[in-house]
């Protein structure tokens, strides 16, 4: 921006260089001819055909009207050519004037296009000025300001200079980047035929059009038109094309600026975007159920699409039904929820191999119970994004909208994130279950171990089953650290074979940094402080990479209470840690992002109390974080 304006300041010093140019130019000629023009008597024009009308300038000599009568230019004296000459380019220099002025103070294009007809009129002493701006696609001028008009000859009076359609034969003048299109005799141009009796009516002889450039390409012009024939000779055209450049370069300048606002406020998007996904991956991570996960997406979903509805719809497979499992809507929705409803035939056309759909507008599909309902609840656009866990399609995340066509690509990439992170909690969350219920159903049978020979035969029978067919890993070892016996599953998580395990010890298998916390829990087993200490730790793989596991152990105590062997339930949780490295790196893109912007950003509690300030915020008020948080 800093540039932009270094640039529009140098145009501005280097036009008022040249108007002071011509002014003293001017002057000299004024001086050196002593000039003193009066037009002939009598109120109307001379019968003399050698005389004709001379053109009224706002600036007018001290001494002499301009509303009389004078001799053609090129029957006039050399001296007073000069003058008349001397009139024209001092008026158009104001002209430049005027408009870098304006350039400088207005920044709404629409009023700087306006400002530039009125000043054309006014300060340029021309009849007409417009402005237009060109249509690419229809090939065809857009008027966009206007002076010195009456209504409709706009119309009549403005030529497409751009030319007809490619299909069609041109049938006038095809305009190329830097070329102006000048007409100094309107009464016998033949390409002003179509418009010459309007032009000669309202007084127009002679007219302009200026490209305006914007980064190398046409995007309008500013068209002039003059009272005189022969008004535009050279001196005057490169005036009125720096007037033009001077007017493309504050074009330019507003879309950059344009530009540079939409980035800005991307990056705001994408800020609080990342914020809000951030947001749902910890109320994820703390839930305690599959519904407060899917209630804590749902309730954040809608801060980052403002939607009317969110709600997560659950598929029953094997009675080919539907439930809404979660909904958080603004207003009662009439589609209750844990009601059962028959998945409806061809539901999913419209997918593809997509993973989420917009549907713009609900009224031009084929209708469904489910659609009319929502149509008749002033719902008419929607999103739907598959909830995929381990490959099975569980249910749908659906978001609906009283606007036709309210979704973007951009909601639709958020829905699908949202989506992906159901299906991460809910699979995390249908393992956590399954631990919990695997694990109390062992320790139950470990009580029941201890009171007989019978209970404990058929226990050991039960842990027989479950040990080869639980979906844990499970190993049995001696207080040394021996493997006495493990199952499959224990198998594939370390890599090594059945075989291979019984001359291994856990130790062997652990990684040295988790060592002092196993040794610690194994000591307060066999001192009696606690009945099972549960950890998170890392084995070595047989092919030498490290896999994550939670582990919990418990000891066994023979029939006189003493220590006999330790059990060990193995859960391999390597993915979910690189879900929560990914997490932890999405925090830290989204912090060197806030950190990184220049704009000042805090965070404030309801009280007004700060939580969070990046850098410029402290640079700014030259303090440290922790003077401000």
């Amino acid at each position: 921006m800093a540039e932009h304006s270094q640039d529009l300041t140098l145009k501005l010093a280097q036009s008022r260089q040249d108007l002071e140019h011509a002014r003293a130019r001017v002057a000299e000629l004024e001086a050196a001819l002593a000039i003193d023009f009066k037009p002939p008597a009598g109120p109307g024009p001379s019968n003399d055909p050698s005389l004709q009308p001379l053109v009224v300038y706002p600036r007018e000599p001290a001494g002499h009207s301009l509303a009389g009568f004078a001799k053609l230019a090129h029957d006039l004296p050399h001296h007073q050519q000069a003058e008349v000459q001397g009139f024209k380019l001092n008026r158009t220099l104001g002209l430049l004037r005027d408009l870098n002025q304006a350039i400088v103070r207005v920044r709404h294009l629409p009023s700087l296009f306006a400002t530039a007809c009125t000043r054309a009129v006014e300060s340029g002493a021309f009849c007409m000025a417009w402005i237009g701006l060109f249509d690419a696609e229809t090939r065809h001028m857009k008027a966009v300001a206007q002076a010195g008009m009456l209504a409709g000859d706009l119309e009549k009076l403005a030529p497409n200079f751009w030319g007809e359609p490619v299909a069609s034969p041109p049938q006038t003048q095809q305009w190329q980047p830097g070329a102006r299109w000048v007409c100094n005799d309107i009464e016998n141009e033949p390409q002003m035929a179509p418009w010459r009796a309007d032009a000669l009516r309202l007084g127009y002889r002679a007219a302009v059009a200026l490209p305006l450039v914007i980064a190398g390409e046409v995007g309008g012009s500013f068209n002039l038109y003059a009272a005189e024939p022969d008004f535009f000779d050279e001196q005057q055209l490169d005036l009125l094309e720096k007037m033009a450049a001077d007017l493309s370069f504050a074009m330019t300048f507003a879309a950059q600026e344009e530009q540079r606002h939409q980035a800005e406020a991307a990056i705001k998007r994408y800020a609080q975007r990342m914020e809000i996904l951030h947001n749902i991956d910890r109320g994820i991570i703390g839930a305690t159920s599959m519904q407060a996960v899917v209630e804590v997406a749902l309730c954040h979903i809608r801060q980052l699409i403002p939607c009317q509805r969110a709600s997560v719809i659950l598929f029953d497979w094997a009675t080919q039904e539907w439930i809404v499992f979660a909904d958080d809507a603004g207003q009662p929705s009439s589609i209750p929820k844990a009601v059962r409803h028959k998945i409806s035939p061809g539901w999913d056309e419209g997918f593809g191999t997509a993973q989420t759909r917009i549907i713009d507008d609900l009224r031009t599909i084929p209708p469904t119970p489910v659609y009319q309902q929502l149509i008749k609840d002033g719902l008419v656009a929607g999103i739907q994004a598959r909830v995929v866990v381990q490959g099975q399609l569980l249910g749908l995340l659906g978001l609906n909208a009283d606007t036709p066509g309210f979704f973007t690509a951009e909601y639709q990439e958020i829905a699908t994130e949202v989506a992906n992170q159901l299906a991460i909690a809910i699979r995390q969350m249908h393992l956590s279950e399954a631990i919990t219920l695997h694990t109390a159903e062992l320790e139950r049978h470990v009580v029941e171990i201890q009171r007989t020979h019978e209970v404990l035969h058929r226990s050991e029978s039960l842990f027989r089953a479950i040990f080869e067919q639980v979906a844990v890993g499970i190993a049995r070892c001696a207080l040394d650290g021996r493997c006495l016996q493990v199952n499959q599953r224990f198998s594939e998580i370390v890599g090594y074979t059945l075989e291979e395990l019984s001359d291994k010890t856990y130790q062997a298998l652990t990684h040295p940094a988790d060592m002092p916390a196993d040794l610690a829990g194994m000591r307060q087993l066999l001192q009696g402080e606690i009945p099972f200490y549960a950890t998170q730790k890392r084995y070595f793989h047989r092919r030498g990479h490290v896999v994550w596991v939670n582990l919990t152990v418990s000891l066994v105590r023979d029939a006189q209470g003493a220590p006999d062997y330790c059990v060990a339930m193995v859960e391999e949780i390597t993915q979910l840690k690189q879900v929560e490295q990914a997490l932890l790196q999405s925090e830290n893109r989204y912090r060197r992002v806030v950190e990184d912007q220049l704009d000042l950003i805090g965070r404030f509690q309801a009280d007004y109390k700060l939580t969070f300030v990046n850098r410029a915020y402290c640079e700014a008020l030259g303090k440290r974080p922790d003077e401000l948080i």
